[in-house]
């Protein structure tokens, strides 16, 4: 796993951004205990669902504060107007006019601070995507066709053996929906706490996806082999057809 560190901006959430590879081997230190029991990609799919939501919601809360100063200034504005003494007039336009210089400070952070974290947003999206497709496929395993697919282009020494791929049962890993199915004594994002987010390599979540082989049985001679290491022109040298048997695939 990598991660970035995160850029701290005035009136705005943590804003981070994790990249998905690079060579920085050390231990990431996430400031998150809930980060922290990540252990797989269930849990990581859930843990950042919810870290998305956060992020979510802290947009929308800077939105809305800073639509409500415009409110109020505009509100000071009017009871300005209609103040009953000069004294009450003056106050109201005092605090217009503060309230109007607040919007104008605050309307390029605000701005700048979702801009941010929609980045954020966009990069966790699309590795929850990846996450999503990585258990889906890690179900999936190779089957021989049985239709009538195969052949070998009208020569005579080779074949070609169509594969097609077909859902399985073994799940990579057990589905959550909590978080205290994480971590049962830390069941919360510490949000203003995180200094990283860990995000899995996709390189090594490639290696969950589904065996790309078929076994071809009812040959014969073949030299055996204790493990699967063996160039393929090596593993075929000497194999033959039992004259006795069908080749069958699985």
């Amino acid at each position: 796993m990598t991660a970035r560190k995160p850029t701290w901006r005035t009136a705005v959430f943590l804003f981070l951004l994790a990249s998905f590879t690079g060579s920085n081997t050390s231990p990431i230190e996430t400031k998150d205990e809930l980060a922290d029991a990540v252990e797989s990609v269930c849990y990581e799919q859930l843990y950042l669902e919810e870290l998305a939501e956060l992020f979510k919601q802290g947009n929308e809360e800077r939105t809305t504060n800073l639509e409500q100063i415009s409110t109020d200034a505009q509100q000071y504005k009017i009871a300005a107007v209609i103040a009953a003494s000069m004294e009450k007039h003056c106050l109201y336009m005092a605090l217009y006019h503060k309230f109007r210089r607040l919007h104008q400070d605050q309307t390029q952070r605000v701005k700048q601070a979702n801009a941010d974290v929609d980045a954020a947003l966009l990069a966790i999206s699309e590795h929850i995507g990846v996450l999503k497709a990585t258990t889906a496929l890690a179900k999936t395993t190779l089957k021989l066709d049985a239709t009538s697919v195969h052949g070998n282009g009208n020569a005579n020494n080779n074949i070609r053996i169509r594969l097609i791929p077909t859902t399985g049962s073994k799940e990579l890993c057990t589905a959550v929906t909590n978080l205290t199915e994480i971590s049962e004594s830390h069941d919360k994002i510490k949000l203003m706490q995180l200094t990283n987010v860990k995000l899995s390599d996709r390189k090594a979540i490639e290696k969950n996806l589904f065996d790309k082989h078929v076994t071809i049985t009812g040959l014969s001679s073949c030299t055996a082999a204790a493990c699967y290491t063996s160039p393929f022109t090596t593993a075929i040298t000497n194999c033959t057809r039992q004259t006795t048997s069908t080749l069958t695939g699985a």
